[in-house]
């Protein structure tokens, strides 16, 4: 019993020695690494910074988001610009205005975002398209997901990792709340 204790004992001590010589930054827990994903062939630019992208005479589930952005080293972003666009809420892009789209700037590490439940279209369960930016770090386009949702699995570009959190059931009635942090990698 003696001997073991021992041999635990000094294993632990080199680990720990060996551990003091690593730079800090290998020391560091790892964070984990946002998936990038195509744009798709939606994207315009110009949005207007909005945080609010309901819209009168439009019917649809509401969606409140909540996104953070982080860097390499798990510690918040700031300032960041997260432009957002989707389709509404019947699966059609506005390719000639802004409705459901963003570029918005904030001051802080994350922005909430109110819009509606994006619908799905031929080929794509219901997602988010982003892209994410801050000084410092490489912008990252990617696209979120709602847990759930019946095509997710059939979707050639939905990754589990890019599910959003989602307080309640996406198959459930009312407002959804949804939450995400994304992971910048240093420029």
């Amino acid at each position: 019993m003696v001997a073991l204790s021992r041999r635990h004992f000094v294993s632990s001590s080199l680990a720990g020695a060996a551990a003091l010589w690593l730079p800090a930054g290998a020391r560091a827990a790892a964070c984990p690494r946002t998936e990038s994903l195509t744009a798709g062939p939606f994207y315009r630019r110009g949005a207007p910074d909005s945080t609010d992208l309901r819209l009168s005479g439009v019917a649809g589930r509401e969606l409140v988001l909540d996104l953070t952005v982080r860097g390499q080293d798990c510690k918040p972003v700031f300032p960041v610009l997260i432009d957002l666009w989707h389709a509404d809420p019947r699966g059609n892009y506005d390719l000639e205005g802004f409705r459901f789209r963003t570029r918005h700037a904030s001051d802080r590490p994350g922005v909430r975002l109110v819009t509606f439940v994006p619908g799905r279209y031929p080929g794509r369960t219901p997602h988010l398209h982003l892209t994410v930016s801050a000084p410092g770090h490489r912008p990252l386009t990617t696209q979120l997901y709602f847990p759930g949702a019946a095509l997710n699995e059939r979707d050639f570009l939905f990754r589990p990792s890019l599910l959003l959190n989602l307080a309640s059931d996406i198959q459930s009635a009312g407002p959804l709340s949804g939450s995400y942090t994304f992971y910048l990698q240093p420029a």
